[in-house]
């Protein structure tokens, strides 16, 4: 199942009110904007709506009055869900495929939902805080909510701005690591772990290759003791690397915030393909703290393995570099105006992406003269 349009709101009604208007996506997607104009609030909606589906993570309808209003499609056709809250209870919720109502629910946590075995719809309740679509799953009555819930939970977030786990430690244990939280982003050690443990030296060598894509060959990489203060269940430990030029190891401390970013990210979306378990990958702030080259070739990166492992790409950046290295057909240029934001791509703006092409400029340039709106003199 394939995200392919979303649509959302938080605080209605008040000076902090929230509206992303619309957004269409794509196999590949890369969202474009000034600062502050609600790039990273848009994967921050995304990354919501899954944690509510998939309940992975304990996480609230929050205060106040929104909605979420999405689309997907996937091979038996198109998905129509949308959900209204208020106060941190549901007030509507609704789930539809190819303009059938599968289900329908209204304030009081009363609707009906259709029971696959009887052929027909049926009443139900579930309490004003839960969403039905989680709450009702059934394998036998009402697996076309499967699909949705599997969507949520195959969904991964990377806020590339952030540190990655780069000052975090694992202690190293003899136990079972399976308890750990393969979607956090900051448990890149416990991540490699399982997945050496899981795919033995084809993981390794997978990030090793993709490091020396990216301008960084190194001999090898793996976990090292740390000094420091030893508990009941090990010895501290951190991520390391050998480089070839160098003769002696570089632990994460040592690393530059760009490469441990790279390798960080690297670890855990190649655990995720590996195992079968990625289906859309957010990443906020794509390439940041890495130089102009080592950025195209990430982004390079990340598009071959997203194409070949058929994953959705939603990445977000106001980076020139970044910008150059990703089609414009991907880009949606986001917009802020007085309560939300306004997406402008390829999709609702094809005669001025089209137009560009034949400027000559480069992909940043249809950012820094503001293009889509006739105004090829501004500043960005």
């Amino acid at each position: 199942m394939r995200l392919k349009s979303i649509e959302f709101s938080q605080l209605e009604g008040t000076p902090q009110e929230w509206r992303l208007k619309g957004l269409t996506l794509e196999d590949v997607n890369l969202l474009v904007g000034k600062n502050a104009c609600g790039k990273s609030m848009s994967l921050r909606a995304i990354y919501l709506l899954a944690n509510l589906l998939s309940k992975d993570r304990m996480v609230n309808l929050g205060p106040g009055s929104g909605y979420f209003n999405v689309n997907f499609d996937d091979d038996l056709g198109t998905c129509h869900y949308s959900l209204r809250f208020e106060d941190f209870k549901v007030t509507a919720e609704k789930y539809m495929r190819n303009g059938s109502l599968l289900l329908g629910r209204g304030k009081d946590g009363i609707g009906k939902i259709l029971y696959e075995k009887l052929d027909g719809m049926m009443d139900f309740q579930t309490p004003v805080e839960d969403l039905a679509v989680t709450a009702r799953q059934d394998s036998i009555q009402h697996s076309y909510l499967s699909p949705l819930v599997e969507w949520a939970k195959s969904l991964y977030y990377y806020p590339f701005n952030t540190l990655l786990g780069k000052e975090r430690y694992h202690i190293i244990s003899k136990e079972d690591i399976s308890n750990f939280d393969p979607k956090d982003p900051e448990s890149a050690i416990p991540i490699f772990i399982k997945g050496l443990a899981d795919f033995n030296g084809e993981y390794r060598d997978s990030i090793l290759m993709d490091m020396e894509i990216l301008g960084y060959p190194l001999d090898t990489v793996g976990i090292t003791p740390i000094p420091g203060p030893a508990t009941t269940n090990g010895p501290p430990a951190v991520l390391y690397v050998k480089e070839k030029a160098l003769n002696g190891i570089t632990d994460q401390f040592g690393m530059s915030t760009g490469m441990f970013r790279a390798l960080s990210v690297l670890i855990q979306i190649t655990y995720a393909q590996m195992s079968n378990t990625a289906g859309t990958i957010l990443i906020d702030d794509i390439g940041e703290g890495l130089d102009f080259e080592r950025s195209y070739k990430l982004i390079h990166l990340l598009v071959d393995k997203a194409k070949q492992s058929k994953v959705q790409l939603i990445m977000a950046t106001n980076d020139r570099f970044v910008m150059n290295a990703v089609p414009l057909e991907c880009w949606s240029v986001l917009n802020r105006t007085d309560s939300g934001v306004e997406v402008l791509n390829y999709a609702n703006s094809k005669a001025k992406f089209d137009d560009f092409k034949f400027t000559g400029m480069n992909n940043f340039d249809f950012f820094a003269t503001d293009f889509l709106h006739g105004e090829e003199g501004s500043e960005a």
